[in-house]
């Protein structure tokens, strides 16, 4: 009976840390040594990160000193664990020197997503003039550019698509090339090609609507600095966030498409760091049923991921870097360079992780956690 006693006293204790602990599953799918095995560098940077339809994920690989592939577009295959390569280093400086001759290099994306066929769409930033482009590589890594120079604040130029209608959202603070579209804002591009150009854009929010709503509003409108944007199937609206950089709001808007674009303050950045701590470099990763999962890179605040339920009205604290460094290595949980780097197939999460010694591409399978304890049931029964 005392054995009994004790054999149930200690299952309960087991089941509590079960209860409590994170609600992840936290693995590496491709750590650096797969990505080195490729590039046969002394180290890795992988940033940005976009899922495709057959599993298959692309990112960029920012090591400017890889003999192979270096500031180029990399492929990770789950289902052989091996990289290989999409885009290089010359095929995407040589798309953009067609408008751009004085162009030397690539410097790093801004945003990446895919399409239902599996082509990529890319905002690259080329040097030495930080002229933004947006680029399309098919999945035979044909690349071509779809928006000429689109030149914007760091890190204003995030992508969204909507895979249904094949429509891609992005946030321009100005574009040079061949003509700005007017007022400035976020705008829409059909996907369909047009002489080799993306259809004209369509004014969605200017950027004095989506200044407005922020809490308190933001006065000049251009002190807006969207970093992360997202398009919700479930709702079809757009959130964004104001971001980019230490002094911005941190207000998540959400932008209503139909029948009449509309903007309204989503939740503001108080509610949210009263939850979270100082949040910035925020990315966006829409789950099934519309709720948010972000990712913050701030050091003096969370370095880690949050939760945004679909109506803007509860945060919840999902990882930091504490919790999350046991599962993948290294000394540094770093998303600061990969900030678009969150790709989502509405169950997992999957992010690049730049932090020293801990490189790679991370999944974040979720848990719910039971508040049955285990192993007291089946005793009882």
């Amino acid at each position: 009976m005392k054995f009994k006693f004790f054999l149930i006293l200690l299952l309960i204790l087991l089941s509590v840390s079960l209860v409590n602990s994170a609600p992840y599953i936290i693995t590496k799918i491709c750590d650096e040594a797969k990505i080195l095995a490729f590039t046969t560098a002394a180290d890795s940077d992988p940033e940005a990160l976009a899922l495709r339809p057959d599993g298959t994920f692309v990112f960029f690989e920012y090591e400017v000193t890889a003999p192979t592939g270096a500031s180029s577009l990399l492929v990770f295959n789950p289902a052989t664990s091996s990289v290989s390569l999409l885009a290089g280093n010359a095929a995407l400086l040589s798309a953009a020197q067609v408008y751009e001759p004085t162009l030397t290099s690539v410097y790093g994306p801004q945003g990446l997503v895919s399409d239902n066929s599996g082509n990529i769409y890319a905002v690259i930033v080329f040097m030495p003039s930080y002229k933004e482009y947006i680029l399309k590589i098919t999945p035979a890594g044909t690349v071509s550019v779809v928006i000429p120079s689109a030149n914007g604040a760091e890190g204003a130029s995030d992508l969204a698509i909507n895979k249904a209608t094949n429509t891609l959202y992005t946030y321009i603070d100005d574009y040079s090339n061949p003509t700005p579209p007017s007022p400035l804002g976020i705008h829409a591009f059909s996907t369909s090609l047009v002489g080799g150009i993306l259809s004209a854009s369509t004014l969605v929010i200017s950027q004095l609507d989506l200044a407005n709503v922020c809490s308190p509003a933001l006065s000049p409108a251009t002190a807006l600095n969207i970093y992360g944007l997202a398009y919700r199937p479930l709702t079809n609206d757009l959130i964004a966030v104001d971001s980019a950089t230490v002094t911005d709001s941190d207000d998540f808007l959400k932008i209503t498409l139909s029948p009449t674009p509309s903007a309204s303050l989503f939740i503001d950045s108080s509610t949210v760091e009263s939850v979270t701590g100082e949040i910035y470099r925020v990315d966006i990763a829409i789950l099934n049923d519309g709720s948010l999962l972000c990712t913050s890179d701030s050091s003096s605040g969370l370095e880690g991921i949050f939760k945004i339920d679909s109506t803007g009205t509860t945060v919840t604290l999902e990882a930091n870097e504490t919790t999350i460094l046991p599962y993948v290595g290294g000394t540094d949980w770093e998303t600061y360079y990969s900030g678009r780097a969150i790709a989502n197939d509405g169950v997992n999460l999957y992010v690049t992780n730049t932090g020293a010694g801990g490189e790679g591409i991370i999944k974040f399978t979720y848990e719910p956690p039971t508040s049955v304890p285990k192993g007291v049931w089946e005793i009882y029964q």
